[in-house]
Formats: C-alpha cells, sequence, structure tokens
C-alpha cells in the first residue's frame, strides 16, 4: 500500500467513523425497559403470538388449582418486537393483578442462578403504585395466614421475639388458612427472554 493509498483509507476509514457515531442505535427497547409502560403499542405487530400470551395469561389467572406458569420462552432476532411483546405482556399481568417474572436468558452460564437472579429482580419491581411486587405477595400471605391480620411493613417492625410469638400463636390458624386459601396465593408468569 503506498502513501496516496493508506491517505484514502484513512479518510474513509475516518468518514466511515464519523458516520458510525451519527447512528441512533438506541431505537430497541432495552430488556430493563420492560418494567416501564410502553410508550406506544401497535397491537397489530405479533398479533398472533400476543393473544397466545394473553390467552396463557387468562388460564393462569381463571385456573381453580394450583397451577403455575412453567414460563414462556419468548425467542426471535433482534428487533422483532421481544421486548416490546414483554412490555406489554407484563403491564397486562399487573393490571390483572399477576406478579411477572422475567428471566434473562441471553449469556448463561450458571442455569440456575440465572433463574434465580431473574425471580429476585422481578420481585423487586415496582409496580405502577409504588409498591414492589414481593410487597405485595408479602402483604397477600400475612394478611391471609395470620388470626389479627397485618401488612408485611407492620410485621417488619416487629421485634424478633415479638415475631417469634406471631408465629407461635398463629401457627396452627396459618396452616388452616392456608388449606382454605391455598386458591388464592398470588400467581406469577414468568417469561423467558432471550435473543
Amino acid at each position: 500500500m503506498n502513501s496516496k493509498e493508506s491517505t484514502s483509507f484513512s479518510i474513509n476509514q475516518q468518514k466511515a467513523l464519523e458516520a458510525l457515531k451519527e447512528v441512533d442505535f438506541d431505537w430497541t427497547v432495552h430488556l430493563r425497559k420492560i418494567w416501564q409502560p410502553p410508550d406506544f403499542d401497535v397491537p397489530e405487530l405479533n398479533r398472533d403470538v400476543r393473544e397466545k400470551l394473553f390467552s396463557r395469561l387468562e388460564k393462569l389467572i381463571q385456573s381453580p388449582q394450583m397451577e403455575t406458569s412453567c414460563g414462556i420462552p419468548v425467542l426471535g432476532n433482534g428487533g422483532s418486537g421481544k421486548t416490546h411483546l414483554l412490555r406489554v405482556l407484563r403491564q397486562r399481568c399487573f393490571e390483572k393483578g399477576v406478579g411477572f417474572v422475567l428471566v434473562d436468558m441471553t449469556d448463561v452460564k450458571d442455569f440456575w442462578e440465572t433463574v434465580i437472579q431473574g425471580y429476585l429482580t422481578s420481585l423487586l419491581q415496582e409496580e405502577p403504585d409504588g409498591t414492589s411486587q414481593l410487597q405485595k405477595i408479602l402483604d397477600l400471605v400475612f394478611l391471609r395466614a395470620l388470626s389479627t391480620p397485618k401488612q408485611a411493613k407492620e410485621i417488619a417492625s416487629f421485634s424478633h421475639e415479638s415475631l417469634l410469638d406471631v408465629i407461635k400463636t398463629n401457627s396452627a390458624m396459618a396452616i388452616h388458612s392456608r388449606s382454605q386459601a391455598h386458591h388464592q396465593v398470588p400467581r406469577l408468569c414468568t417469561s423467558c427472554h432471550s435473543s
């Protein structure tokens, strides 16, 4: 390569780098944004998949048994609308009072660690009213299991000894309540995302 070709290559390379800097690569929805309501929605996009997901959600809600979702894998090419679809599904879950768990299966090194991380991260996400999914689940458990219903934040303020007394006092009642109300435990819709 002579100096003229080298200079030409360098100028072309510089122009390409400048053009690349001007490109907006932020047009896709990042996975962490599924916890926010979608800015827009076009229901006609991925309509078949959307209807299947919503149908599974309704079956989960209507199920009279202690049925859980084994997960819904969402697969597709980059930019095909997977993350947007998950945002819409997550929003529908929250509207219906169903928890939503996202397990991001991209770049998995340890399957179970990834699943646990997905559950923990998801349960700590806030719903539109500002409470986390975990807070709502704990409230439902405590409200149903204790003879004197209490919310989780009340329980958290108890001393260790007081909490043990509450547990001892209510253990028989909790077992009875659990057998009576096992159909009312909140359900979680689990989705796996992979690119």
